[in-house]
């Protein structure tokens, strides 16, 4: 048998810590360290670029901004635009970044509860589309819009997602809003998908079945078209690991997991996750039966072959109750 360990991760443990703190008023003041930069906060965001309503779809956020005058020495806050092709043979390709937005400080208003200078504004399917040179047409489920933001001083200083601290991006106290990925889906209703499913595996890895047979309860996931259950990852070997929660994205006719999923086990040379497939390993779906959900995902090692695992597809088949 190979060998594993159970493990918590320092991610974890550092979670936990500031989870417990005493609430403190956000956001933080670290400009000092920063030299003093700007960057724009997430206060809200909601919208999807629908391929069955390409009309009717928009991305709306609202930031505030903040920088070591209390986001005054903001001038601007610009967009990119560029299209991500993830259907090869499909389509036209990639299509490189282009201007598409911008908003001057002569368009911010205080924000409602901080003060700060805010700003709130809507990215329009069509709009980018048309902006790219691109048709629905050429464009399929997966396929990403992504928009990227740089922010301008006044004293012509400029920050993008290229030279601010990853902390900005990661932590939920900054929420730091220089990129949207857009992915293009087709939407249904949040009641499809969801429910108590039997949860079988036909293809296994190295260690067997990474799921025992079991009934999970299929809930909504962090996004309108992903889906998510619980379950504990290599149950038979009574390891004593709590369960980890498996994310997947129904991406309009492709079941797809997120990326590097911890499975809650590693062992000696590495950590055990869960990815996406290549495109062609990716399985189907139809979003008009719930059901029956086939998933293919990747079952692998980050920091050497893990007693052989080695990228090892399995596949995860969910049959309604």
């Amino acid at each position: 048998m190979k060998k594993l360990i159970y493990f918590l991760s320092s991610t974890l443990i550092l979670s936990v810590v500031v989870s417990s703190c005493t609430k403190v008023d956000l956001p933080y003041e670290t400009f000092e360290d920063m030299q003093y930069g700007a960057y724009a906060r997430l206060l809200s965001k909601s919208g999807d670029f629908d391929f069955f309503n390409p009309a009717g779809s928009t991305i709306n956020s609202t930031v505030e901004f903040y920088d070591d005058n209390n986001g005054q020495n903001v001038a601007n806050y610009s967009w990119t635009v560029e299209f991500v092709d993830n259907s090869p043979g499909f389509g036209s390709g990639d299509v490189a970044p282009i201007a598409f937005a911008s908003f001057d400080a002569s368009q911010f208003s205080p924000a409602p509860e901080s003060g700060l200078p805010s700003v709130s504004f809507s990215f329009g399917f069509v709009d980018a589309l048309t902006a790219l040179g691109l048709d629905i047409s050429e464009v399929t489920g997966g396929d990403v819009i992504r928009f990227e933001a740089t922010i301008t001083k006044t004293d012509g200083s400029t920050f993008s997602s290229g030279n601010t601290g990853s902390n900005i991006f990661s932590s939920a106290t900054f929420a730091g809003y220089f990129t949207i990925n857009a992915t293009v889906v087709c939407l249904f209703p949040d009641t499809d998908f969801v429910g108590d499913y039997a949860l079988t595996m036909t293809q296994t890895g190295s260690f067997g079945p990474a799921f025992l047979d079991q009934t999970v309860e299929v809930e909504l996931g962090p996004t309108s078209t992903k889906r998510q259950f619980d379950a504990i990852y290599l149950e038979q070997f009574g390891i004593g690991n709590d369960p980890m929660t498996f994310v997947f994205d129904l991406v309009c006719v492709r079941v797809v997991p997120d990326a590097k999923q911890g499975s809650g086990l590693a062992c000696s040379d590495g950590t055990i996750f869960f990815g996406p497939p290549p495109l062609a390993d990716q399985a189907p779906f139809n979003v008009n039966d719930d059901s029956v959900i086939t998933i293919n995902a990747y079952e692998f090692s980050d920091g050497g072959a893990c007693g052989g695992l080695e990228d090892e597809l399995i596949t995860i088949v969910l049959t309604k109750l």
